[in-house]
């Protein structure tokens, strides 16, 4: 990671594997992100949350300790893409990805402190499970207060076999789409509260997920890839 600042303007952290090219320029800092500040939830060291060091390889912020710098990252991987295909897109991903996989690789940790291909699945589970709830609200609500979660204790939870979760994600993922397609665009700035974000749109929310969604197949890749 490096972290790019420019002259009166925020930093934001890049993932040094999606860069292409530098070019210096009089009013842009560049400098290496420093390892001991990634990902270092409150009291824990990096590395030590159920995602692991891989994780921290993709987004860098912590979601508890940076919240609007943790979202930047993820609006930063959906780039100019839309949401909403980048989110129809996943569940067949998984699938094509896993497809060939047997039950005990899916559960094959890279690491000890990384995911299995099964705990990354039921990580997109918990959070398709918050993106319901608080989509909805948004747009059935009044500035609705959306409370933010552990994912580290959520990954503790049981959940069904990989195949049963991964059709159910794939439900829940069809529901949560045929809500946003038919919401009408003047809805999507409709706003809720997030307990650690602030004001956030249903808009924000939805590129949100979609942003993580690319997060977390990049480390669907790099856990395959280290497991097989």
């Amino acid at each position: 990671m490096i972290i790019v600042t420019r002259l009166h303007g925020p930093s934001l952290a890049v993932n040094c594997d999606l860069i292409e090219r530098v070019e210096a320029t009089p009013d842009t800092v560049t400098r290496r992100a420093r390892r001991s500040g990634a990902r270092a939830r409150v009291g824990r060291t990096p590395g030590t949350s159920r995602g692991g060091l891989m994780e921290e390889r993709i987004v860098v912020a912590d979601p508890v300790g940076d919240p609007q710098g943790y979202q930047r990252e993820l609006l930063a991987l959906l780039g100019t893409s839309d949401p909403l295909e980048v989110m129809a897109a996943t569940l067949a991903t998984f699938r094509r990805r896993t497809a060939g996989l047997a039950a005990e690789a899916v559960e094959r940790r890279p690491a000890p402190r990384e995911w299995s291909v099964a705990e990354l699945l039921g990580h997109l589970w918990d959070a398709e499970i918050a993106y319901a709830f608080r989509a909805r609200a948004i747009l059935a609500q009044d500035r609705p207060a959306l409370i933010g979660y552990d994912q580290d204790a959520w990954a503790t939870l049981a959940r069904p076999p990989f195949r049963e979760l991964l059709a159910a994600f794939g439900a829940l993922r069809a529901a949560n789409l045929a809500l946003a397609r038919g919401t009408p665009e003047a809805l999507w700035e409709r706003l809720g509260i997030h307990e650690e974000r602030g004001p956030t749109s249903f808009r924000l929310t939805t590129e949100t997920v979609a942003g993580h969604d690319r997060a977390h197949l990049l480390q669907l890749e790099q856990t395959i890839a280290a497991t097989q």
